[in-house]
């Protein structure tokens, strides 16, 4: 959903050395379910601009642009040299002003749910095949809300994520 922080921490994240495929989308191939960066650049709201100047200087310099009447500056980032495989997680973030930060394990159905409502498009026509290939990469793929309540607790808490899995 539009607002809880996914650019944010995208780019809080790539700014601290982490690679870039896409804030608000990512292609996967239908084969493995194996991901695909898109060269996009960074749709950072004005919420998030005096929070992520420091790791872009030339952020205010940007043009400011009008997207579904919000206020957006695009930051160019180097693309991930990414060699295209399947992803081992699957994080929802949410911004919280309130509260720890925190993960929480999303159920398939709940994860299933999740990417049907962000738009994720099926090979079309969908077919029973493909709705099953589908189905079974979501069971087999972990899924979590990431609710984060600053951006440092929320990067010590994936990659807290990243050395249990290592």
């Amino acid at each position: 959903v539009s607002g809880t922080g996914k650019s944010t921490l995208t780019g809080y994240l790539a700014g601290q050395g982490f690679g870039y495929l896409g804030d608000d989308l990512v292609a996967m191939a239908r084969a493995g379910w194996s991901l695909r960066p898109l060269p996009t650049c960074l749709s950072l709201k004005s919420g998030s601009w005096p929070i992520l100047t420091g790791l872009y200087p030339r952020l205010p310099d940007l043009p400011t642009l009008q997207c579904h009447g919000r206020d957006v500056r695009y930051v160019e980032l180097g693309q991930a040299q990414y060699a295209g495989s399947a992803p081992s997680v699957i994080m929802f973030p949410t911004y919280a002003k309130r509260g720890d930060t925190h993960l929480n394990a999303l159920a398939p159905l709940q994860t299933m749910t999740r990417l049907l409502e962000t738009n994720t498009d099926l090979h079309r026509p969908t077919t029973e095949a493909t709705l099953v290939e589908f189905f079974q990469f979501v069971e087999q793929t972990p899924a979590y809300e990431l609710v984060y309540k600053d951006l440092p607790s929320a990067r010590a808490v994936i990659e807290a994520w990243l050395d249990l899995t290592a």
